[in-house]
């Protein structure tokens, strides 16, 4: 009989805490997302020296279920996704306390700005191709109005030769702000990342810092539209941000000190909404990355480029090579630039996405 009233009890302190849960709002949503392509690629970018043609016949890993929930000035959202394994896309809780929200757990940090459908790459939007996303990661934000501040966890990662250990002390920063002004829509962003990688053998300490400033605008027209973005940035291979190309802090020479990577890109997209179901839409980007070097060695990467012989092209859709390097003598005395390198040796990357549905 103890037993019995114990576990009564226990049922009823369950409820008294879920019966909320209950009487709130829930909006559940989902996608089933088949990439269903044929990819013609020729000897120069097929990786195996020759042409190749293949089928994308799958489910991608974008694939989702999840819910959102709203219960008094609590709200929350949930979102599983589909890849190799079932993931956590979503876990995420927010407190409206009347002046602003705070919101804690995993969703899209402030850094991220949506302005393509392209669908080739698993719908990668041309993010990784002048488009800002940083993802969604586990993060304390606060949201005031059009402004939002978050304490991001940081991104730590171990890239330089010698490292096997890091240290952070602050979290990943970032923020943004936007505003309406009739039919445009602003946006302001960044974000700001720094650690220490950590010499095992010496105890050497070297300080990595990252940071992204961008900008981007939507206007629409009737069933015309112009999206674009622009950002510049650092050493952003140390952060989450996804970008083509040899964008991370590299070792200089006498091992003491960060060569840090200067980044640039931009992204433009043009539409016309022909329907609720039909778009046609074409979009044209540049992400660039050049170092400023502090030891007596140059090195100019060209990102993504064709390896085709005796040229340099614009850089097709198609193009997944990895960074080009060329490295010449400077004279010993330009042992830093005296100010971030213009990209001159970007790329250029088109797509035309046509009747997507």
């Amino acid at each position: 009989m103890k037993k019995v009233l114990v576990l009564l009890a226990a049922a009823a302190f369950v409820f008294a805490f879920t019966a909320p849960a209950f009487s709130a709002d829930w909006s559940f949503y989902g996608s089933s997302r088949m990439n269903t392509q044929w990819l013609d690629r020729d000897k120069e970018n097929s990786g195996v020296n020759f042409d190749d043609t293949d089928l994308g016949w799958f489910l991608q890993g974008n694939t989702r279920i999840g819910a959102r929930v709203k219960a008094g000035d609590i709200s929350g959202q949930f979102e599983y996704g589909h890849g190799a394994t079932v993931n956590t896309r979503i876990i995420w809780g927010e407190w409206d306390f009347g002046a602003g929200k705070m919101g804690i757990g995993q969703t899209y940090t402030p850094a991220n700005f949506f302005i393509s459908n392209q669908i080739f790459g698993g719908d990668s939007d041309m993010l990784p191709y002048g488009g800002i996303y940083d993802g969604r990661r586990p993060m304390i934000r606060f949201t005031f109005g059009a402004f939002q501040i978050a304490l991001v966890q940081p991104n730590a990662n171990i890239t330089l030769a010698g490292a096997g250990d890091t240290d952070t002390t602050i979290p990943k920063l970032e923020a943004r702000w936007n505003h309406s002004f009739g039919p445009v829509f602003v946006e302001l962003g960044g974000l700001y990342n720094t650690y220490d990688e950590v010499n095992i053998v010496t105890d050497q300490e070297i300080s990595v810092d990252s940071y992204l400033l961008y900008g981007g605008f939507k206007y629409s027209m009737g069933a015309f539209y112009f999206n674009g973005d622009i950002w510049i940035g650092q050493n952003l291979g140390n952060t989450t941000f996804w970008t083509v190309g040899a964008s991370a802090a590299t070792l200089n020479a006498t091992g003491t000190d960060v060569n840090d990577t200067d980044n640039f890109g931009w992204l433009a997209v043009i539409g016309y909404k022909a329907s609720d179901m039909i778009q046609l839409k074409a979009a044209t980007a540049w992400p660039s990355m050049n170092p400023t070097l502090r030891a007596p060695t140059r090195t100019i990467l060209r990102p993504g480029m064709c390896r085709r012989p005796s040229t340099w092209p614009r850089a097709c859709l198609w193009c997944r090579n990895s960074a080009r390097s060329i490295t010449r003598t400077t004279p010993p005395v330009r042992t830093r630039a005296k100010r971030p390198i213009l990209p001159q040796n970007g790329r250029s990357t088109s797509n035309v996405s046509s009747m997507l549905f």
